[in-house]
């Protein structure tokens, strides 16, 4: 711009002075109206409405927030801000935190952290099975809670603590505290497959280490024979349904069988194929021998 042209220097409302004078290639000084640094921008910027001259660090309000400030809730601290963080101590749990400038610049802010906002427990919580919250603790969206049972310690998502199931115990005693009589589909002890019944036992039933199998489980049928006997049953001596109904259980429907092929033909017995013979008594005769010279009848 020529110096024939060169307007005066303009003061605006925000006391902000445009430096025409010194405008050159279409570059002109301003000097702010607050903190009056100088500082240059485009004309093209200057002539466009609603232009005030003040600068990005006045309208950014840092300009007024060199020492710390108290807000309803909490100490904003200015004097240790770091763009774009400020540290912020809650008013309520006293424990510090970073959050944005920006954030922190609103009016709607109150200081409170997230946690004690939506109106978290600040006192450790002991509940009813003995695990304590130390709601005290927290950090991070994570809190400390103590497990009832075994007494180790760790770190809780914050969401998961305020669940109404939440029990504070870790997840080996939650599967202890959960098995045979405190389980919700605990059935007694029994259950069925392949259509037969199972019960289970435990290490001090007297037929638990000869006849049980790793989950503690004895076949009923079998159980009942061996309760009827007053002796554990060989894993030879088969127990037979008369009936052929494998849930009736009773002892008036069991016989004890020796081997699996005297056991095959009991079921022959119960629903023969075409042309099945039952065996004479001769021959049940010469194979109760049989087993008894072999020493197989237990």
């Amino acid at each position: 711009m020529s110096n024939k042209n060169q307007k005066p220097d303009e003061v605006l409302s925000s006391h902000s002075i445009i430096c025409w004078s010194r405008c050159q290639n279409s570059i002109v000084p301003i000097i702010c109206g607050q903190c009056g640094e100088e500082r240059v921008t485009t004309v093209g910027n200057v002539i466009r409405k609603g232009f005030t001259g003040i600068c990005r660090k006045c309208s950014n309000r840092e300009w007024r927030l060199a020492d710390d400030e108290s807000v309803t809730n909490g100490i904003i601290l200015w004097s240790r801000r770091a763009d774009p963080q400020v540290p912020v101590i809650c008013g309520r749990c006293r424990r510090e935190r970073v959050v944005r400038i920006t954030f922190a610049m609103q009016e709607r802010f109150t200081g409170l952290c997230y946690s004690c906002a939506s109106g978290e427990r600040l006192e450790d919580e002991t509940l009813e099975n003995g695990s304590i919250i130390f709601w005290s603790k927290r950090k991070n969206g994570k809190v400390p809670t103590l497990c009832g049972m075994c007494q180790k310690e760790r770190w809780i998502d914050l969401p998961r603590t305020t669940r109404q199931d939440f029990t504070g115990l870790c997840f080996d005693c939650v599967h202890q505290a959960h098995v045979r009589e405190n389980a919700t589909n605990w059935r007694g002890g029994r259950f069925k497959k392949n259509g037969y019944i199972y019960v289970r036992v435990y290490p001090d039933h007297p037929f638990f280490e000869s006849m049980a199998d790793k989950a503690g489980y004895i076949l009923e049928h079998r159980l009942v024979m061996a309760r009827h006997l007053g002796r554990p049953l060989q894993s030879h001596e088969i127990v037979h349904h008369k009936n052929g109904n494998k849930r009736d259980n009773t002892i008036q429907n069991l016989q004890l069988l020796i081997g699996k092929s005297n056991h095959h033909k009991a079921h022959l017995e119960i629903d023969p194929h075409p042309g099945y013979e039952p065996p004479s008594t001769i021959y049940l005769i010469l194979e109760w021998f049989k087993h008894k010279l072999m020493g197989k009848d237990g």
